[in-house]
């Protein structure tokens, strides 16, 4: 079975930037809903947050936050 991995950028990070930290979040494991999901909320010191979303075929990260 393939999984997906969606990266929903709203922030004002460019798109690489906004990888790289999905990748931090990413590295830091399954944390959430009982050890299957990605860490529910990250926040970062410049206030770029990411919020996942799981369900059986992807992992759903969605990067808000920065100034605009």
């Amino acid at each position: 079975m393939s999984r997906r991995i969606i990266i929903e950028n709203r922030s004002n990070l460019d798109d690489i930037e906004a990888l790289r930290r999905v990748g931090l979040v990413i590295n830091g494991g399954r944390v959430s809903n009982g050890g299957i999901q990605y860490c529910y909320l990250t926040t970062f010191d410049d206030d770029i947050q990411i919020s996942t979303d799981y369900n059986k075929s992807s992992d759903r990260f969605i990067v808000c936050g920065g100034v605009a």
